[in-house]
């Protein structure tokens, strides 16, 4: 197996460490010595050891039609004009943008 960018190679007992601060960026690859593969992510902490989670559900007023102001493909940083509902620091940290126009 050739190893890929976003991909860690993890010891037994590493998919299991928790933490507050984050160690990789979010969906980094942890492949495990038997092959195992699991996706480093982050929850509100209230989840238990085997659950199934899910995605956050979106946000107000953040998932669509929103006016982005002056951004050109290569910057590092943009200007979003929200809806009604503010966004905390680094809410959207490791997340993509897209534009379908």
């Amino acid at each position: 197996m050739s190893l890929t960018y976003g991909t860690i190679w993890g010891d037994y007992g590493d998919e299991k460490v928790t933490g507050t601060t984050a160690l990789h960026p979010l969906s980094t690859r942890m492949v495990l010595p038997d092959g195992r593969v699991f996706y480093y992510g982050q929850t509100d902490g209230a989840q238990t050891s085997g659950a199934i989670c899910q995605s956050a559900v979106s946000v107000a007023n953040h998932d669509m039609d929103l006016a982005v102001n002056t951004a050109s493909a290569g910057d590092k940083s943009l200007s979003v004009t929200l809806g009604g509902t503010a966004a905390a620091e680094d809410l959207y940290k490791d997340g993509y943008v897209s534009s379908l126009t």
